[in-house]
This record gives C-alpha cells, structure tokens and sequence, in this order.
C-alpha cells in the first residue's frame, strides 16, 4: 500500500467562516482552491443568519 494512501482514505474536513456581501463571491473563492479545482475535495455554502454574524 503506498504511504499515501492511509491520508487519503481518512475522512478529513476543514470549516471557513467568510463574510461576504453576496453568495457568488463565497463560491467564486471556494472554486480557486487548488483542492476543489484538482477535484480532490468540495466544498458547501451555508449562509449565517445576520443575527449572529459579526458586525
């Protein structure tokens, strides 16, 4: 089994809090990230309410 495999049959997630006036501008950053572009991993848009989004 080479030494990679192991990393990458472990499920892995990462989170990113981003504040932005428009949904389009959080999937255009997420689509440059080298990692989704390879297709190696994806990413969601979950929008925060304002109530509890910094000001």
């Amino acid at each position: 089994m080479p030494p990679w495999h192991q990393v990458l049959s472990t499920p892995v997630w990462g989170l990113a809090v981003v504040t932005a006036r428009e949904a389009d501008e959080v999937h255009a950053l997420g689509a440059k990230d080298p990692a989704v572009g390879s297709g190696l991993a994806t990413f969601e848009v979950h929008p925060m309410p304002d109530a509890i989004a910094r000001s």
